[in-house]
C-alpha cells in the first residue's frame, strides 16, 4: 500500500508487491515492470 511517501505491506505473502512498490518509487514504474518480468512475476496469479 502506498500513500504518498509512506509504503507498506500487509503481511509477508505480499513482500514482492512491497518490494516492486519500493523500486517503483525509487527507479520509477518501468523500471518496477522490466524486474517484475525479470523475476517471472505475475501478479494476477498472487493477488490477495
Amino acid at each position: 500500500m502506498r500513500d504518498k511517501n509512506i509504503i507498506i505491506s500487509r503481511e509477508p505473502g505480499t513482500v514482492v508487491d512491497f518490494a516492486l512498490e519500493i523500486v517503483m518509487a525509487l527507479a520509477g514504474e518501468k523500471e518496477a515492470e522490466n524486474l517484475r518480468k525479470n523475476i517471472l512475476y505475475d501478479k494476477k496469479k498472487h493477488t490477495i
